[in-house]
């Protein structure tokens, strides 16, 4: 599929398309962010602080990280 889309595509569509993939990545990114964040500081669980957590919850929220 990506080489047929190279054979059409004229460098500015390409330029135009890889644009707006970086952009929606980055709004992934930023939105994964924001969540973690909100999981650490235990917005997401009712808890009070990331510390308080036992080992194995913070190696869980940790590989839920990474799974993402």
């Amino acid at each position: 599929m990506g080489q047929d889309r190279e054979k059409t595509e004229t460098p500015d569509q390409a330029l135009e398309r890889i644009q707006r993939e970086v952009a929606e990545l980055r709004a992934e990114v930023d939105a994964h962010a924001r969540k973690m964040a909100r999981i650490l500081r235990g917005d997401l669980t009712g808890e009070t602080a990331f510390l308080s957590r036992s080992p194995e919850e913070i190696a869980e929220v940790l590989a839920h990280g990474r799974a993402m």
